[in-house]
């Protein structure tokens, strides 16, 4: 056998489990999400929003929060305002929410704004709050968002509930169309079949709440870029659970502009570096629970395993393609193109068909999500190519995503 053909053996290998486990998860995902029973009470919620330079949108999330028809007296809006050079803190105010400013000169990010957050909860409110909720300052949320939030977190099911995420201009453009398919794919083909199999969500950044055991009794201690996957896998790792409901919308406001969702994603793929290393201690800490584990490692390496596999199988088609190498033996070089065509078809179907059943299974219509589906595969591709470019990155530099307070489509 040929050593090109061996190399592109072993690709296939190591990508294959990842495929086969997230096309489990996407066969298992379309079924009814499951209601919460009757709680016995109502949890006292700290809801802690970080806002920095969000004075265009922060209004808009405290007005809507303070429709919930959770009763007021149950739950306490705190703003935290970190490294704000504008009107946030004041527009806070105004709006009605506790606020709290901070100006941070080492790593000044979200999760270190909420490692001063809940510090600050549990000195001044050391007895008041059952749990907390998460959110940021561009979001929007449906009026029964913490009556779910409630019962979830009493169901015995999980110590951590996550909403839907849904989007506030999905139809601005295409890139926005992109991205809002991209939440709707995380929901169907990530968060609904884990919860249905018993396993660990994974938090977005926002939109979620969790009981204060969750913190205790260190505190608020996921402070990387990505501190939504931190605190995930934290939780995961403290033998605590994090589920998922279809029932409690929130909206979050999607990048419009090419540049800034690029800026976006370099985040996220820098960050999932940063927390690569929950890998080795999931498989450290195998038992118990071990699927669970399992599934830990899947979700912190698959950005690195997708990203060379992605790049090494380019790699190789190009190199068979300048000398002439036949990737299998004995087999004739225009066999050897429609095999490296047929392969990129077909990883790109694949993609394609996910977004078409996650759009599907939410309920939204294909005719107005055409173009987040078809350029779906894109954003994969792009997400696998900035995890690799991040690896020759030691400093992250903050970008900030400017917001333009719309109101949801």
């Amino acid at each position: 056998m040929a050593p090109i053909t061996i190399v592109l053996l072993v690709i296939q290998a190591l990508f294959l489990p990842y495929m086969l486990w997230l096309l489990f998860m996407i066969i298992i995902g379309h079924y009814k999400d499951k209601q919460f029973p009757e709680p016995t009470r109502r949890l006292q919620i700290a809801v802690l929003i970080c806002a920095r330079n969000e004075e265009q949108v922060i209004g808009n999330l405290i007005d809507c929060l303070k429709e919930q028809d959770y009763p007021a007296d149950c739950f306490e809006i705190i703003l935290i305002a970190h490294n704000c050079t504008d009107n946030t803190a004041e527009v806070g105010r105004q709006h009605g929410a506790v606020v709290w400013e901070l100006t941070q000169t080492d790593h000044p990010n979200k999760g270190t704004a909420l490692v001063y957050a809940v510090d600050k909860v549990r000195t001044e409110y050391p007895d008041r709050f059952d749990a907390y909720c998460i959110f940021d300052a561009d979001n929007l949320v449906d009026p029964g968002f913490l009556t779910e939030m409630n019962a979830g977190l009493q169901s015995g099911e999980a110590d951590a509930v996550l909403g839907f995420r849904d989007s506030t201009n999905p139809f601005d453009n295409w890139v926005a169309n992109m991205c809002a398919t991209h939440w709707l794919v995380v929901s169907r083909a990530y968060n609904m079949p884990r919860r249905r199999l018993g396993l660990s969500c994974f938090v977005q950044g926002t939109g979620y709440a969790f009981l204060k055991e969750c913190v205790e009794p260190e505190g608020w201690t996921a402070h990387s870029i990505t501190e939504d996957f931190e605190f995930t896998s934290k939780t995961i790792l403290k033998g605590k659970r994090i589920t998922h409901t279809l029932r409690a919308k929130y909206y979050d406001e999607q990048p419009t502009e090419f540049t800034a969702w690029l800026a976006q994603l370099y985040r996220w793929m820098f960050g999932s570096k940063a927390n690569i290393h929950f890998a080795g201690k999931a498989l450290a800490n195998l038992f118990p629970n071990p699927i669970q584990k399992l599934d830990l490692f899947w979700n912190a390496t698959a950005p690195l395993v997708t990203g060379l596999c992605t790049i090494a199988t380019v790699a190789v088609f190009i190199y068979a393609l300048v000398t002439k190498t036949p990737l299998i033996p004995d087999t004739d070089w225009t066999f050897n193109l429609i095999l490296g065509a047929g392969a990129a078809v077909g990883s790109y179907l694949a993609m394609l068909i996910m977004a078409f059943l996650s759009i599907t299974y939410c309920g939204k219509p294909v005719s107005k999500y055409w173009r987040g589906m078809l350029t779906y595969p894109f954003f994969i591709l792009t997400a696998s190519i900035l995890f690799i470019i991040s690896l020759f990155n030691r400093e992250y530099r903050y970008i900030p995503l400017v917001h333009r307070g719309i109101k949801k489509d």
